[in-house]
């Protein structure tokens, strides 16, 4: 390639990087070399800017050309009760709580956890977790019980972005004289590959992106417990 005396090019060069855990900055040169009629030799590193005559073979001059990447997680969450309240006869109740976890950014998430406080939520009640499951790309912590263990997931889990996971909690309640509401909310968090952190405190419903990280828009689900009360009498002459 030729360039004549004064002449200049503008040289275009997109790139497409997945930088992972570092988001830089990452440093750039790029080096010129051509030959003059005579043989000689003449090179130059880039300078950082848009004036190739600002460092013209002086190394003292030369700077790199820096760029930092930007990421955009989040997480979003959403909860609704999809089966019941259920009346068992016997001063019980039972429901099912869905919760919809999706990474709603534009990074994959390390470390996934639902966080659900049954305790707080269902004070002045009892409890008991009957059941709790995912669809499967997200793993249920097994000792979950909402009290002394609130963790919903096990440990080191991941979402990749735009993927959610439906979880599912079957809980039995004994309300006593306070039939609700009894509002409850979960929490969803998780890490960034740069180690950013994003959580998100349920909205009421099923969609996870209503709420997206956004506290003013958190609402709780509220679940109201019915009573079937009941007396019978009968008489006889016994004698």
């Amino acid at each position: 390639q030729n360039l004549a005396v004064g002449a200049s090019e503008t040289i275009s060069l997109t790139v497409t990087v997945t930088p992972g855990t570092n988001l830089g900055p990452y440093n750039n040169s790029a080096t010129a070399g051509a030959t003059s009629p005579s043989g000689a030799t003449v090179n130059d590193t880039s300078d950082n800017g848009t004036d190739p005559e600002t460092n013209n073979g002086n190394a003292a001059d030369d700077d790199a050309t820096p760029v930092t990447f930007a990421e955009a997680p989040a997480i979003g969450v959403a909860k609704t009760v999809s089966a019941g309240p259920t009346n068992n006869g016997d001063g019980t109740h039972t429901l099912t709580y869905s919760m919809v976890v999706k990474n709603t950014g534009d990074i994959s998430l390390s470390n996934v956890q639902v966080v659900d406080d049954l305790t707080t939520t269902f004070s002045g009640a009892t409890f008991v977790v009957d059941a709790k499951s995912t669809g499967g790309t997200l793993t249920i912590n097994n000792a979950f019980n909402g009290d002394g263990d609130k963790n919903l997931l096990a440990a080191n889990q991941n979402l990749a972005v735009g993927e959610s996971e439906t979880i599912s909690l079957t809980v039995t309640v004994t309300p006593g004289t306070n039939l609700g509401p009894y509002n409850n909310s979960a929490t969803a968090g998780a890490t960034s590959p740069s180690g950013a952190t994003v959580n998100d405190t349920s909205d009421n419903g099923t969609d996870p992106e209503t709420n997206n990280g956004n506290a003013a828009d958190d609402d709780a689900t509220p679940v109201t417990f019915a009573e079937a009360p009941a007396i019978g009498v009968a008489k006889t002459v016994s004698a």
